[in-house]
């Protein structure tokens, strides 16, 4: 079980009503934070996980549902940063039971508010013509340092955390 904890934003555009306390995350990275993202690029659906500060985006207006390309997302980043398929599948096993979540800790929404202007500044880098790899951009942010994790990147500690659970161990 996971908690999706969304902004206002996030929960009108999928028509949901959060909870305010949801039950305790059961995954190894526990709850992701969600907001919606404009940029000169297009709106993304932006998430951030509460531990590791990994951040996954989605495109919106493309038809798709939000909630299993977020899964997709996730597990192409986690699997980009080297985290075993084993760990990643029982993740996202993990995963499919969501809550969905009101907001709770400030610090993961400055975090969200960062990673959007990081996202814009990469959109605005992009030569005429080409698009932005929201892949490409997600392992870019996954190795920033963050003062709020002592200075360790996101995606170190989410294989950390993944690998520590007690039932997967790398060989």
């Amino acid at each position: 079980m996971v908690a999706l904890r969304c902004t206002r934003k996030l929960a009108l555009l999928l028509n949901a009503t959060p909870m305010s306390a949801p039950q305790p995350s059961t995954t190894a990275l526990g709850d992701w934070y969600g907001n919606v993202v404009p940029t000169t690029g297009g709106t993304l659906a932006v998430f951030v996980n509460e531990r590791t500060l990994l951040a996954v985006a989605v495109p919106l207006g493309q038809g798709h549902d939000l909630i299993p390309f977020f899964y997709r997302r996730v597990a192409n980043l986690l699997s980009m940063i080297g985290v075993p398929d084993g760990l990643i599948e029982l993740e996202l096993q993990e995963m499919q039971v969501l809550q969905l979540a009101k907001t709770s800790n400030r610090r993961i929404l400055s975090a969200m508010n960062q990673v959007a202007f990081e996202l814009q500044g990469m959109v605005d880098r992009v030569p005429k013509g080409t698009k932005l790899s929201l892949s490409d951009a997600e392992v870019e942010l996954s190795d920033y340092p963050h003062g709020a994790l002592r200075h360790t990147s996101p995606a170190r500690i989410a294989q950390e955390l993944l690998t520590s659970t007690g039932m997967w161990r790398e060989t």
